[in-house]
Order: structure tokens, then C-alpha cells, then sequence
């Protein structure tokens, strides 16, 4: 039978052992603390830094949600200002949060001992598809999505602003030139025709449960309430009416 013997370690190498660990945590702890420490000093120190960062996590939250590709840079205040340490929060405020533009404006007010307020500059982009005219387009021409094309582009940096579904204005008519590759905005819409030249119209005489309807030709085009002329072939009289939002011609009795 073969024997097993086991060593057996001096106590006071064991010691020596544990001693040297427990040194090397504890300098670990140490250097864990004074890191965490000398962070949390810094931020105090810094307070120019943290309004930046306040003013920046403002507009990120004013644009949550939005599609595209969302860029805030806050520009650095001036040099020469001094801000002493807020012991409280930092509350924000954007300036007209409506307004979209390459530049926002927040007002960051410390909300403890030292009370002061300043107001950051931001750069922001947001870049995004939008609708483009694939080719030139003159005034009163009807749009077609195979006459569009979609690129990306900074949509705060287009003050009129945007189309971004060709659904939303296939069949639109322009309200002025457009040339190639100009991006598309609501301003270059003309509003929809419900009443065409030529076309079958319905004319109602009168409203609400006796009113009277007959089928009607349109002698011009109309938009929503605009006045029309349309003639009713059964009695070929001619009848001046507002359009309404269904495309009817209304007539008076």
C-alpha cells in the first residue's frame, strides 16, 4: 500500500502570504477611492463643464423621439466668466423650444447657495431623408413620386421645412418653379384641387337634413372654399357655389 504524506507550510509563511494579499487589496481599495474622490472634486471644480453638459442633455431631450441623426455640440461660454461650485441641481430651460434652427439657446440657473444663471449656445444637426425634385419643375405642374428622390439632409438647416413622405404629396400641384434637386417644403404646395375644370361635380342646394343634391359640371378648378361656377346639365342653368372640404359645390337656395 503507498503511503500519501502531505507538507505541511510553516505558520509564519502563511502569515507572510496573507499579509502581502491583504496589502495589495488594500492599496487596490485605497486607489479605487482616491479615483472616485478626485472625479467627484473635479465635477466640483468644474462647474463651467457640468452647465455645458446640462445645456446639452436639454436639447437631446427636446429632439427624444425625433427620427434622424441628432448632433448637439455646446459651445464653450466666455473665458472670462467665473462660476463658483452649485451645490444644488442644475435646472435648464430651452429658449423657444418651437423654433427649429442649427442653434439652440438654453438658460442653466444653479439651484443652490450660489444662485447664478447663464445662457449656453448649442450647435445642433439633425440630419435626416427628405424629398428632393428629381428634376425641374415649372408653376402649376402636378407631382408624381417618379419625379422625386429621397437624400439626407441637416432639416435644421432648412427654415421653410420639409417633406419627408412622397405618399403626402403625390398628386400635389406646385405653387411655383421648383428646380433640380431643391428640397421640398410645404410652402411649395399649392393647395389641392377638389374641384376640377370639366370634371362631374356634386351641387348641394341648402344644408343640414333638407338639403338637395344633383350631379353638376365644373366650369373651373377649386380649392377648399374657394367660389366656382358649375352648370347642372338637367336644367343647363349655371350655379356660382362654394367648394367645401368633401369637394362639393355648395349653392345658395
Amino acid at each position: 500500500m503507498r503511503a500519501t504524506s502531505r507538507h505541511h507550510a510553516d505558520p509564519r509563511t502563511e502569515r507572510r502570504i496573507r499579509g502581502v494579499a491583504g496589502g495589495r487589496v488594500g492599496k487596490l481599495t485605497l486607489l479605487a477611492l482616491a479615483l472616485a474622490t478626485s472625479l467627484a472634486a473635479s465635477a466640483q471644480q468644474d462647474p463651467v463643464a457640468a452647465v455645458m453638459a446640462a445645456a446639452t442633455e436639454r436639447v437631446r431631450e427636446h429632439h427624444a423621439g425625433t427620427e434622424g441623426e441628432l448632433e448637439v455640440r455646446a459651445r464653450a461660454p466666455d473665458a472670462r466668466l467665473r462660476l463658483t461650485a452649485c451645490d444644488g441641481a442644475l435646472a435648464t430651460e430651452l429658449a423657444m423650444p418651437q423654433r427649429q434652427a442649427p442653434t439652440a439657446s438654453v438658460r442653466v440657473r444653479c439651484t443652490g447657495s450660489a444662485a447664478w444663471n447663464v445662457n449656453i449656445l448649442l450647435d445642433v444637426s439633425l440630419r435626416r431623408d427628405v424629398l428632393v425634385a428629381a428634376r425641374p419643375f415649372a408653376r402649376g405642374e402636378t407631382l408624381v413620386a417618379a419625379d422625386l428622390r429621397t437624400e439626407t439632409r441637416d432639416v435644421m438647416r432648412l427654415p421653410y421645412g420639409y417633406i419627408a413622405e412622397a405618399a403626402s404629396v403625390d398628386g400635389a400641384r406646385l405653387a411655383r418653379p421648383v428646380s433640380s434637386g431643391a428640397t421640398l417644403n410645404p410652402g411649395m404646395l399649392a393647395s389641392r384641387l377638389l374641384v376640377e375644370r370639366g370634371r362631374p361635380v356634386t351641387i348641394v342646394a341648402g344644408g343640414g337634413a333638407v338639403a338637395i343634391r344633383a350631379a353638376g359640371v365644373a366650369l373651373e378648378d377649386g380649392v377648399v372654399g374657394a367660389t366656382v361656377r358649375v352648370r347642372n346639365p338637367s336644367s343647363g342653368r349655371v350655379l356660382t357655389g362654394t367648394v367645401d372640404a368633401d369637394g362639393a359645390v355648395v349653392v345658395a337656395r
